[in-house]
């Protein structure tokens, strides 16, 4: 997949009828949101949000929601970095895995990264568990470029794209 990367632009993604994918979205917008002192897009991708939160997140300037998409790891590789403030949830998360795929940082909870491990050359985790430390992650944040991106997705797909069953027979 050929990735183009927006300097300014996160993302949030998820089913967002799922409690734990909405609570992260809300505790992020109420803890998170007014420490970050500089100006990004944030856009928010995957269906089933309610009214509610549809409604909240009008009032936020910077803030788009999407919806369902087709495909959204499109959407997701032309991001800086997915944010997943998980506090709740087990296993594999699906959305890390996606943005991982497109050579796509993840800020996130540790519950965000269960299961999986960073790239050792081309890092793409930045684990937060406070407002304070999401907060900074994002405020001191660097541009990743299109190379950068294509290396850390390059490197994760090599990582993961091994030893499938289909390949041992």
């Amino acid at each position: 997949m050929a990735i183009g990367v927006f300097d300014n632009r996160f993302c949030f993604y998820g089913a967002w009828n799922r409690s734990e994918n909405a609570e992260g979205l809300e505790w992020f917008l109420r803890t998170v949101y007014p420490r970050i002192t500089t100006d990004f897009q944030f856009v928010v991708i995957g269906g089933g949000m309610s009214e509610s939160l549809q409604n909240k997140l009008k009032s936020y300037k910077n803030f788009s929601y999407l919806g369902f998409v087709d495909e959204p790891v499109k959407e997701i590789a032309q991001c800086q970095a997915l944010i997943a403030p998980l506090h709740k949830g087990a296993g594999v998360k699906v959305k890390v895995i996606d943005a991982l795929s497109s050579g796509t940082c993840v800020i996130g909870t540790k519950v965000a990264f269960e299961g999986i491990e960073d790239n050792e050359k081309n890092r793409l985790f930045f684990m937060a568990e406070s407002p304070d430390a999401f907060a900074a992650i994002l405020n001191n944040w660097r541009a990743i470029g299109t190379a950068s991106k294509q290396a850390a997705a390059d490197e994760f797909y090599s990582r993961y794209n091994t030893n499938h069953f289909t390949d041992l027979l």
